[in-house]
């Protein structure tokens, strides 16, 4: 997400303009030791498939599992499903789509907002499970003016409350538009949530079938050569960078003249006329590889189509790959993968000692946080 990439360019430049040496140390440790590179990533994505069923029990399934990584409970069923899911569909273990160090009580969760029924679910879901003491950063599309009324309520609370942060822009970027800006794949699978709706007490009103993937680098340098290449990814990777790049300059500009308070005028229109040439120029050649990508647009359906389809081929050679108006990966399976992957999702769940989250590299207490913030605590104490 772009204002997340922000956020990180913006701390992580920040300590270049701190005054000696002993701060700027302190403070990249300080980011070493942040929630900053603890992101957990979840396919809140909800996609129905049939009539009966609904985005709110597909988000609620979503928050489910995101209570049970909190809580540290690897016996959940919920989380159980999701871990098969990320065996069977990606190839994949837990540890390998989510962070070492664990959500706690007090995440922070981000999000887009357009009309607020999204949010709404989600937040409805994390009061069922108890989830009260998070702090939500929304960015609002259209300035707040298409968030529902009943919607716009629930969110006003939560800002009451301290509890939500609220960014408001003209035009939001979503990622229904495309993952070129994200980066992120959202993928879902009708089938399976087909099947898994009724079949264990826990999941009539309560189930997901999605994942997701990364993929923004790619070794190719021309764009159509590389088209059905499960590794290709050009015209997002191009995508991807130059909005990077540009994130860093505005960022790392306006941390130059907020240190220079008492520079002259002139020195800071110098500065901000170099702003101004350097994102031209990266402008410029985004608009270059846009109009080489005209008949490959990142907007395109069909061109999240011919990037998705070989990298779900390459595990599943026999799946139907088709992508929905929002962007999102419809896959399609065989029947015998489906029944493999409940049957030993129905194998686990017999486990009496199962535990979806013993791999060895969860870190259960965030332990390397606390080393970090205990090495602060000890150089402060040795400053005074």
């Amino acid at each position: 997400m772009p204002i997340f990439r922000a956020a990180k360019h913006a701390w992580f430049s920040e300590a270049n303009y701190l005054v000696d040496r002993d701060s700027r140390f302190d403070s990249r440790m300080e980011i070493l030791g942040s929630a900053i590179h603890a992101v957990t990533i979840l396919p809140f994505s909800a996609d129905p498939a049939e009539e009966k069923q609904t985005s709110k029990a597909i988000r609620r399934f979503w928050v489910k599992v995101l209570s049970a990584l909190v809580r540290r409970d690897g016996q959940d069923p919920y989380l159980t499903f999701y871990k098969k899911l990320v065996q069977h569909l990606q190839g994949k273990e837990l540890s390998q789509v989510l962070p070492r160090d664990l959500p706690s009580d007090k995440f922070i969760f981000i999000d887009t907002v357009v009309s607020g029924r999204a949010v709404d679910e989600i937040l409805e879901a994390f009061e069922l499970e108890g989830l009260d003491k998070c702090h939500l950063i929304l960015l609002i599309d259209r300035n707040g003016d298409s968030i529902q009324g009943v919607y716009k309520r629930r969110i006003e609370a939560l800002v009451a409350e301290r509890r939500c942060t609220l960014f408001y822009l003209n035009s939001l970027w979503t990622e229904d538009r495309g993952p070129s800006v994200s980066g992120v794949w959202s993928t879902v699978y009708p089938q399976i949530l087909t099947e898994l709706q009724g079949r264990f007490s826990w999941s009539d009103d309560c189930y997901g079938a999605g994942s997701f993937y990364h993929k923004v680098s790619s070794a190719q340098l021309d764009v159509h050569s590389g088209i059905g290449n499960p590794d290709y990814n050009m015209p997002m990777t191009r995508l991807h960078a130059s909005i990077s790049v540009m994130l860093h300059l505005v960022v790392t500009t306006f941390q130059q003249l907020d240190v220079m308070t008492d520079a002259r005028p002139e020195q800071k229109n110098t500065l901000l006329k170099k702003m101004h040439l350097s994102l031209d120029f990266h402008l410029a050649i985004l608009k270059e590889d846009l109009d080489e990508l005209i008949l490959f647009s990142p907007l395109e359906q069909e061109t999240t189509l011919k990037l998705a389809e070989p990298r779900v081929h390459q595990n599943f050679p026999n799946a139907r790959v088709s992508v929905s108006s929002s962007h999102l990966v419809r896959v399609e399976l065989p029947r015998d993968k489906i029944e493999d992957l409940f049957t030993d999702y129905e194998r686990a769940m017999r486990n009496h000692d199962r535990n979806a989250l013993g791999d060895e590299c969860f870190r259960q207490k965030n332990s390397w946080s606390v080393a970090v913030e205990q090495l602060l605590q000890a150089r402060l104490c040795t400053k005074s």
